[in-house]
């Protein structure tokens, strides 16, 4: 053991199979290589960390965002800055870099659907999602804006180059043509999608990539398709008050690490951010990552800079149409 040190670095991460990856790639093995105790929680409240910034002190240390809210909470002065000092970034792909975060993994929000309710479905796309009668049934759907818009839009025929800017007000009259014509079930956490499909209480769900593929690892007859779905990054950021930012940069830089980032794809298939990674890794595991050529192809981009910009004007918007739902 190296490095030896007293004390602990509390961490906000996702939870479920995501956690237990990042646990036994990141978590643990930094533990053992420095002594330094990761103490865990999991779901991050946003809210949060304008609190923290009023307050002038963070309880948190490193917390795992989405890519839209590192771009907003930095602009908003509530992020530090990356010590890139500390955090190498040549072998890094230059999407994974900003000055308020680093990526340390990329995912993918996917169609999902139960296999064994429907052994003949394929590739289904958001059009199909919104054809409530060729394929009856409730349906499930993120509960933010965020890529739902998205994928309301792309439901209409609208192709993935003419996205953005969003055409809000058409988004929610798509939601709520939806709406009209089934029930719409909204998650919050990422084993929600999956319990729904294995219960049969929706037909069809938003998902993300990986919870999907630990369900399919414990045998359980969930389908997915990367087909139109999108592709989006987890980010690595510390909180402006946080007292023990050295040794965060140090944890980051330790998860950015070559054979830490290929130990993660190979517990889960969201795709390394470091590109030496990828020469480590298998063509098995290659093959269920959203960064893989084939894989990354059928993928949209979200363009989460737009949703910076306009994250604050929208949320009052979805407030207003999630009063509708049954």
């Amino acid at each position: 053991m190296t490095g030896v040190q007293t004390c602990a670095l509390p961490i906000w991460s996702w939870g479920g199979a995501y956690q237990e990856a990042q646990r036994n790639a990141f978590f643990l093995p930094f533990e053992k290589e420095t002594g330094v105790k990761i103490i865990e929680g999991s779901t991050p409240d946003y809210g949060k960390f304008y609190e923290w910034q009023r307050a002038g002190s963070a309880s948190l240390d490193v917390v795992d965002v989405e890519t839209y809210f590192a771009y907003e909470a930095g602009r908003k002065g509530a992020l530090q800055t990356i010590d890139y000092t500390v955090v190498p970034k040549a072998d890094l792909m230059p999407a994974a870099v900003s000055e308020y975060g680093v990526a340390s993994c990329a995912y993918a929000d996917v169609l999902a659907w139960n296999s064994r309710l429907h052994p003949d479905w394929k590739d289904i796309t958001w059009q199909e999602f919104w054809d409530t009668r060729r394929y009856p049934g409730a349906r499930g759907l993120r509960d933010l804006p965020a890529s739902t818009f998205e994928a309301a839009l792309l439901s209409t025929g609208l192709s993935p180059e003419k996205l953005y800017p969003l055409d809000v007000q058409r988004a929610i009259d798509r939601l709520g043509d939806l709406r009209k014509n089934t029930r719409v079930a909204l998650w919050s956490g990422g084993s929600q999608p999956i319990e729904w499909l294995l219960s049969g209480s929706v037909t069809i769900s938003s998902a993300w990539n990986g919870r999907v593929y630990d369900a399919q690892k414990n045998g359980q007859p969930v389908s997915m398709t990367f087909d139109h779905g999108m592709i989006d990054w987890l980010w690595w950021v510390v909180p402006k008050d946080s007292a023990k930012r050295d040794l965060a940069m140090r944890f980051i830089a330790f998860t950015l690490r070559p054979d830490r980032q290929a130990a993660l794809a190979r517990n889960i298939p969201y795709g390394p951010t470091n590109l030496e990674a990828l020469k480590q890794l298998d063509a098995t595991t290659l093959a269920a990552l959203p960064t893989a050529p084939e894989n990354l192809r059928r993928l949209t981009v979200r363009d989460n800079r737009w949703w910076a910009d306009n994250a604050e004007r929208i949320q009052p918007l979805w407030r207003e149409w999630k009063l509708g739902l049954k």
